[in-house]
């Protein structure tokens, strides 16, 4: 049976139609969506969520055109969530992982300190998330405490089920990859936490069963569909990208970027985040380190001068050939570059600087490698903290846009590493991991 992968972003749509024989993607589609995820919408008849259901219901009906029958798996950008009533109409817009509404004061704190006041220490510790801004726990309770939730009842989904709950009419199950992004989840019991759920909703919210293999059935258009729950889209890439056991470190970095490591029980630690795997493993891993995001900043200081010296409009690719034209391995005064322009796990801060300046190293070319210097710095030394050992590690994964577009980044940190290993790049990771993830159980 020919697979359907989709990959959803609050953004982008990306999919691909596989043949699940040969393993080989046939096809594959990309819709853009240009809605602000950082902030609250409650135009609900214009949803930024509206935009990207529409979106890959269009991917959907294209790359199953002449099938009569398709798998269909769904991975997601993680942390962002939707309320609607139990028929499915939509009571909140998409709220994204981007949007810090907990951090909001009042009286002089932040709902995101009230919360951490009325939840146990070791409830959040089996969650393997703290309590942060961006969570769909703090960002429900943000809701209930700023009175939006004033209804009786309101249904939770993820963006990748509420996809599937939408163009199927089927509840869907949710993924512990899913679940567990929530920071409600209880990792050890791989369960929902029930305290956790009444401190941030008061009960009012009706969280989907959590299901790792059993399938949804349904028709939409002339193909008859069989859908698993959406996945968390950095497992899928892990999963496409061969993190299948102990001693492969991996680093995804892509518009936001993450070191992980995979464990063959569940650890908890102050110092990462533990998340559910796949065949009973579990994901240590790092997020929120500066990447594509951060890096956007510089993009956007250059391009600006660059077109206005060139009194016209000049195209990305062209900008970033330039950039990436500047990036050398030879000695120079490098300029000392801090990349926290918003929450991060390098920092406590939320802004950036050039420092160092000196008569004879303020250059682009020498600003660009200062960039790049410390991102590599950053990530090689936050993957210390996953691993006790370097001498365990014997391979090393490259993951995600900005890894496969920069060749110098991957140089910098295999060199800071410090060791010879064995090195991947891979692509299309994401739907890889999507259909090795259709292949791995059969419903039960």
């Amino acid at each position: 049976m020919n697979i359907i992968a989709i990959d959803c972003g609050a953004s982008f749509i990306k999919g691909a139609l596989i043949d699940d024989v040969r393993e080989k993607i046939i096809k594959t589609e990309y819709r853009t969506v240009d809605i602000k995820p950082n902030v609250f919408n409650w135009d609900l008849q214009n949803s930024n969520i509206g935009k990207t259901l529409r979106a890959a219901a269009e991917l959907i009906c294209v790359l199953s055109e002449g099938l009569k029958e398709a798998k269909l798996c769904i991975s997601n950008e993680m942390h962002g969530f939707v309320l609607t009533d139990e028929d499915g109409d939509l009571e909140t817009d998409y709220v994204s992982w981007q949007n810090e509404c907990a951090l909001e004061c009042e009286g002089g704190i932040s709902y995101l300190q009230m919360l951490g006041e009325i939840v146990d220490e070791e409830d959040v510790m089996l969650s393997g998330m703290p309590l942060k801004a961006g969570l769909p726990s703090s960002g429900l309770f943000y809701l209930k405490s700023k009175g939006y939730l004033s209804k009786e009842r309101y249904y939770f989904y993820t963006l990748g089920d509420y996809i599937l709950r939408s163009i199927s009419g089927v509840e869907p199950y949710i993924h512990p990859t899913n679940a567990a992004a929530t920071g409600l989840f209880d990792i050890a019991g791989s369960c929902w936490n029930q305290r956790l759920i009444e401190s941030i909703s008061d009960g009012k919210v009706i969280f989907p069963e959590i299901n790792d293999s059993k399938s949804i059935n349904f028709t939409y258009g002339k193909t008859e569909f069989s859908a698993l729950p959406a996945i968390g889209d950095q497992q899928a890439a892990l999963l496409g990208a061969g993190v299948e056991r102990r001693g492969i470190l991996s680093f995804n970095m892509g518009t936001g970027a993450q070191v992980s490591v995979v464990e063959n029980e569940a650890v908890f630690s102050r110092d990462f985040q533990t998340r559910p795997y796949f065949h009973g493993l579990y994901l240590n891993t790092i997020v929120h380190i500066p990447s594509g995001r951060a890096l956007n900043v510089y993009f956007r200081f250059i391009k600006g001068i660059l077109t206005g010296f060139c009194k016209r409009k000049i195209d990305d690719e062209e900008i970033w050939n330039y950039i990436l034209s500047l990036t050398k391995k030879e000695e120079t005064q490098r300029l000392d570059v801090d990349l926290s322009f918003f929450s991060n796990a390098v920092t406590q801060e939320k802004t950036g600087y050039i420092k160092n300046i000196q008569e004879d190293n303020f250059y682009v070319e020498v600003l660009i490698q200062s960039v790049f210097e410390t991102m590599s710095k950053n990530f090689v030394s936050l993957s210390e903290k996953l691993i006790s050992d370097k001498d365990s590690i014997d391979t090393i994964v490259f993951t995600g846009g900005l890894a496969k577009k920069i060749d110098y980044l991957r140089e910098l940190i295999i060199d800071k590493f410090g060791r010879e290993v064995n090195v991947r790049t891979e692509a299309e990771e994401t739907f890889k991991g999507l259909m090795y993830y259709s292949k791995m159980r059969k419903d039960r």
